[in-house]
């Protein structure tokens, strides 16, 4: 069962519609097994006539919507690869899981921006699925096909479950593009939801958010490495002279705006919060103790100032760390200020 969406579900490979009983499943298994691989048509069987495991494949169905209009759907995706019906009628779950699969196909054009849109519109669908109405479509179909009613907490178990699994196909789909591309693609959508603070972002968002950031790391941790190591060096090399530094602090720039644009989206995610990107407010600590090191230890108020400004600009959608690094920023310009009476 490796096609996807509905034409990969135990219903359609086996052409039997959600109201209908054991008997005919176990025919149409027979039946199919004449053409199909048999073990495939044994495991579609075995998931339809197990309660538990049939709710998943209702799940991935169209609950709600007759059979043989369910049937003209899937014929129509099967029959045209371009085509996605329209699922503005539809009932929730039926739209949601039309929805995924144009996510799908939306990846193979690799245009990030349609592909931002398709995310978003997957997202806010999954957030009005609601438990109650889909327990209601699956056990009214169940009832006539002779099998046990599920219980709400399965299905809100699988609504979960439908969620995470379309928060994964995103991030596939995302894994297509140019990694420049993707950032926009997740700075675009934490953007729509995260400069509200009254705004939340919509579940399958925020699992794509959890995948994103595990990706991400294989990036953002080395980079943060060779980030505090050039910081090392710029206060190793600070012995010799504030000329020496600048083109170093000129190359920690590049680097740190580099790693900025991968961690841009986790930082305006916990901005929408009221919190600090951890990793991000780790490396901001770190090259605001370089500047503070080269202003207190060094004297060289021109370099901390030019980190300090770098901070101000990098790490703007951090409230903590911006509060206080623009306090130090002030106060570099006063001694600056200061200094320059004086000499007068």
């Amino acid at each position: 069962m490796n096609a996807e969406g509905l034409l990969g579900t135990a219903f359609w490979i086996l052409g039997v519609s959600t109201r209908e009983d054991r008997r005919r499943i176990l025919e149409a298994s027979d039946e199919k097994s004449l053409t199909l691989d048999p073990t495939v048509c044994e495991a579609c069987r075995e998931r339809l006539t197990n309660p538990r495991t049939r709710l998943t494949e209702e799940m991935r169905w169209l609950p709600g919507v007759s059979p043989k209009r369910g049937f003209d759907v899937a014929a129509s995706i099967q029959s045209r690869s371009d085509a996605i019906p329209e699922s503005a009628q539809l009932p929730k779950l039926a739209a949601f899981n039309l929805r995924a699969m144009t996510l799908s196909r939306v990846a193979e054009t690799a245009n990030h921006l349609l592909l931002a849109e398709e995310v978003a519109a997957l997202a806010l669908l999954g957030d009005d699925l609601d438990a109650g109405s889909i327990l209601q479509e699956i056990n009214e179909d169940r009832s006539i096909a002779q099998f046990p009613p599920a219980r709400r907490e399965q299905v809100e178990d699988e609504i979960r479950s439908r969620l995470k699994e379309c928060a994964a196909t995103a991030l596939r789909a995302l894994g297509g593009l140019p990694t420049p591309q993707i950032i926009l693609v997740m700075t675009d959508l934490a953007e729509r939801w995260g400069l509200d603070a009254d705004d939340q972002f919509p579940e399958v968002f925020s699992m794509l958010v959890e995948l994103y950031e595990v990706e991400a790391q294989q990036f953002l941790q080395p980079e943060a490495e060779a980030i505090e190591n050039l910081c090392h060096s710029i206060l190793k090399a600070s012995s010799a002279g504030e000329a020496s530094i600048l083109p170093l602090i000129e190359r920690l720039a590049t680097l740190v705006r580099r790693w900025d644009t991968v961690a841009q989206p986790l930082q305006l995610i916990a901005y929408s919060k009221g919190m600090d990107h951890p990793t991000s407010a780790g490396l901001g600590r770190t090259l605001r103790g370089l500047s503070i090191d080269l202003h207190n230890d060094k004297e060289m108020s021109s370099s901390a100032q030019i980190l300090t400004e770098l901070c101000t600009e990098v790490f703007a959608e951090l409230p903590e760390f911006s509060e206080r690094v623009e306090e130090d920023l002030e106060a570099i310009r006063d001694i600056a200020t200061s200094n320059k009476e004086g000499a007068q």
